[in-house]
Formats: C-alpha cells, sequence, structure tokens
C-alpha cells in the first residue's frame, strides 16, 4: 500500500508522462528495482493505483448509499447526490 500510495501522489502531483519511477521510488522511500519487481513496468503501476482508487471509491459510495437507506427517498436522493 506504500508503494501505491507514493505513486498515487506523484501521478496526480505530475501526469502518467511526466511521472517517472525514479519520482515514485524516491517518494515512497524505495528503490526503482523494488518498484519493477512489485509491478512490472510504469503502466502496470498506473493501473494498478487506478484499479486501487476505483475499488476505494465504489467502497465508500456503497456506505454512503447503505447509510442513506432508511431515509426518506427526498433524503435518500440528497445524500446519494452528496456522495
Amino acid at each position: 500500500d506504500l508503494l501505491l500510495d507514493a505513486a498515487r501522489d506523484v501521478f496526480h502531483a505530475n501526469d502518467y508522462h511526466a511521472t517517472s519511477m525514479e519520482a515514485i521510488a524516491q517518494q515512497a522511500d524505495a528503490t526503482k528495482p523494488t518498484l519493477y519487481s512489485h509491478f512490472g513496468s510504469k503502466e502496470q503501476l498506473y493501473r494498478a493505483c487506478l484499479v486501487r482508487e476505483a475499488d476505494k471509491l465504489r467502497e465508500w459510495l456503497f456506505a454512503a448509499y447503505e447509510s442513506a437507506s432508511g431515509l426518506s427517498m427526498e433524503e435518500q436522493v440528497k445524500a446519494d447526490m452528496v456522495a
């Protein structure tokens, strides 16, 4: 998770093309060989970041929807829009 956190932060601060594995390794206090051994390539690391963040978003949204399930329809719609 620390490697993915570092990668997410560096990709966010720059963009995919401007981000280097070296910059991610520095952010993660790791080495480039460590990144490559875990992910294989920058593209696979980026993909792993996207999948993890999409999963987090999905979990957050479903939790928000579940917490609104006992509300009136109007309140559910408002809560869903906020989420």
